[in-house]
């Protein structure tokens, strides 16, 4: 009896250990499988089994021990009781296990899916980061690239920008708009026509039309006096970058040319068309049935600088004949001019001739435009809804035709503020009578018969004393913004050649009907249409209003000297490091350390001493200059990004000395 007391004792204390070693064991379990929101519904139900066969295990084994020792006795109870509740547990701990061992083999897939998501998005951020270093890259080279911002057809210049209304150049724009389309035109068309008679206006009324259909490939509008827009060395970079927009795949060809050409973009015209354009788009495959269309506006071909350039361009034409899957069109306009009529003569192209379409047509269309304007002005000034009469009317566009800048410049010149509508009107219709207008004939004639009314106009009320100070004044603000090779405002203007900046505005206010005055001041004043410029230097058109060249350009070459005199000086950027990179340097600073008149004297003093009095140059005021100021010029044009400029400004500067017989040391 006692041995087996002793031997319950023992199973009782082997069972605390083995409940402590269960419980222990589960509540870790349990404690586990609770962080996660998601735990297994069976996995729940079996810790409660196993629970429920501990608490029962338990409950026998209190009661067991709380029997008397006779009953003990009597009932020998023996451990197989206890082993048989303790086996009880193991099953429900055995079925727990089961589900935890699935569990865990679903979690562990869990896991490597979890692990190869966030693998793949490593390797997303990765690529995503080598397609950014690879886009940089590609902008850097394509950065070599120098392009002419402003030659795009919207481009924000600050000009005054017209389109065709409605119901005007029907049937011309009808054409335009076949020959773009058909796969069978020629590849060139050539709109031309002599100054003023709206090739600019078509010009950008197509390329937005190319542009709304997917059919525009780039637009360079040239553009004399317009810095880069008459530089043709930037015609076939910036039309390269422009095509790149609408065909990305040519990226990767033409980056390697730039890559395999050394200088390319400074190259001439015929070799930047061939590595450029012709060779990457020959090479190109883009899968079509037929050949993708693509359409470039070339505007204002005789505007550009150097004529050679112009002989290149046509150089190239023919060839494109020779692209396949992308057929590259050309639509361009110019004035007659020799270098571009024996171009267009070499290669087959269709062509308009504006001044040669039927009178009427061009009658009709001006008709338009003015009945147009003069609503403006009825809305502006309240004048009555016939003004000013049909007969008037008519007068007006008879005055006009064949020239559109003749019906514009009626418009700015009536409606021009500070003086009644129907007096300018007037001013103007009796500058014409029907004696004055039999004599004009010619393009310039027809444009003096506008220009010089218009300036007529303005001084014909003035005192002799007054006269005369205004015309000094017109010869020189006037006559230095025409002889500009890029516009300034007003208030630069003024700085640059040392006159008073309210006179500027003040006389440049009278001149709104052929002159684009901007309302901020800072923003660059411009001529409405090259043909002032023209009629300005033609002195048999002029009369008294005409501007010398040579003196000009003489003049703007001293004015230029003396503004860099009182500006330039060492370290002119206040550069903390003298050996930073010039991309590391902040536009805004660059802009408020070097304004806009000594920007303009560094980069064009030496082309206007090409362009002036020769016997007239101070070579003495120029060799001070170079003993004072040379390295500090060289410095400006580098930071300016405009050092590649220098080579050939030098070269000029020093062909000029030895035709004068003059040597120059520049200090070192």
């Amino acid at each position: 009896m006692t041995q087996n007391y002793r031997t319950q004792k023992v199973a009782w204390l082997e069972s605390c250990t083995f409940l402590a070693d269960v419980l222990t064991r589960y509540s870790l379990v349990e404690r586990e499988y609770q962080k996660d929101l998601n735990t297994d519904q069976c996995i729940e139900t079996a810790l409660v089994q196993v629970y429920i066969a501990v608490l029962t295990f338990a409950a026998q084994v209190q009661s067991l021990y709380n029997r008397s020792r006779a009953v003990l006795i009597w009932k020998s109870i023996s451990e197989d009781s206890l082993f048989d509740l303790q086996k009880s547990i193991d099953e429900a701990e055995s079925h727990l296990g089961r589900w935890l061992k699935i569990v865990d083999r679903h979690e562990q897939r869990d896991r490597g899916k979890q692990l190869l998501e966030k693998a793949d998005r490593m390797l997303t951020n990765i690529d995503q980061v080598i397609d950014s270093l690879n886009e940089l890259n590609g902008k850097m080279v394509l950065a070599e690239l120098k392009i002419a911002e402003e030659a795009h057809y919207n481009a924000n210049t600050g000009e005054e920008y017209q389109e065709c209304l409605q119901e005007t150049r029907t049937e011309l724009l009808k054409d335009i708009r076949s020959w773009a389309t058909d796969p069978d035109r020629k590849a060139v068309f050539w709109l031309q026509g002599m100054a003023g008679t709206g090739k600019s206006t078509v010009s950008r009324t197509v390329a937005r039309w190319l542009d709304g259909e997917g059919l525009l490939g780039g637009s360079f509008f040239f553009k004399k006096g317009g810095t880069d827009r008459e530089d043709a060395k930037r015609l076939f970079t910036t039309l390269t970058k422009q095509i790149l927009e609408r065909l990305p795949q040519l990226q990767e060809p033409v980056k390697r040319a730039i890559k395999e050409t050394r200088g390319i973009g400074s190259n001439n015209p015929q070799e930047q068309f061939n590595e450029l354009l012709f060779k990457p788009l020959k090479s190109l495959n883009i899968g079509l049935k037929s050949p993708l269309i693509l359409v470039v506006v070339i505007d204002a071909l005789d505007e550009c600088q150097v004529p050679a350039d112009v002989a290149a361009l046509f150089s190239t034409l023919p060839k494109l004949t020779d692209l396949k899957n992308v057929q590259l069109r050309v639509f361009i306009t110019s004035r007659p001019e020799p270098p571009v009529i024996k171009g267009f003569r070499s290669i087959g192209n269709d062509e308009i001739i504006l001044h040669q379409i039927e009178r009427s047509i061009i009658e009709h269309d001006i008709s338009v435009f003015l009945r147009e304007r003069f609503q403006r002005i009825r809305d502006d000034h309240g004048l009555a809804k016939n003004w000013p009469g049909e007969e008037t009317h008519k007068a007006l566009v008879n005055m006009a035709v064949p020239l559109f800048i003749h019906a514009a410049t009626i418009y700015r010149f009536i409606n021009c503020e500070g003086e009644l509508p129907n007096d300018r009107l007037q001013a103007i219709l009796s500058s014409h009578s029907s004696d004055g207008m039999e004599k004009i004939d010619g393009e310039y004639s027809k444009l003096t018969g506008i220009y010089l009314p218009v300036l007529k106009h303005i001084v014909s009320q003035k005192e002799s004393r007054e006269l005369r100070c205004w015309m000094d004044d017109f010869r020189r603000i006037v006559g230095a913004t025409v002889l500009l090779f890029s516009p300034l405002s007003s208030v630069s203007l003024a700085k640059l050649i040392c006159s008073d900046k309210a006179k500027v505005q003040v006389r440049f206010s009278t001149l709104q009907s052929v002159v684009s005055v901007p309302k901020d001041s800072d923003a660059p004043v411009q001529l409405l249409h090259l043909s002032f410029r023209e009629f300005l230097v033609d002195h048999s058109a002029s009369g008294e209003f005409w501007i010398d060249e040579l003196a000009g350009h003489t003049q703007l070459t001293k004015d230029c000297l003396e503004c860099m005199n009182r500006e330039l000086k060492r370290d002119i950027g206040r550069l903390s490091n003298p050996g930073v990179r010039k991309d590391e340097i902040e536009k805004t600073l660059l802009e408020s350390y070097v304004s806009p008149e000594l920007r303009y004297a560094c980069r064009y003093w030496i082309r206007h001493l090409e362009n002036g009095d020769q016997s007239g140059i101070n070579w003495r005021l120029i060799e001070d200059f170079l003993k004072l100021h040379f390295l500090h010029w060289l410095e400006v044009m580098s930071l300016l990004g405009w050092v590649s400029e220098t080579i050939g400004s030098i070269t000029a500067l020093q062909s000029l000395a030895k035709v004068s017989d003059v040597e120059l040391e520049p200090k070192d």
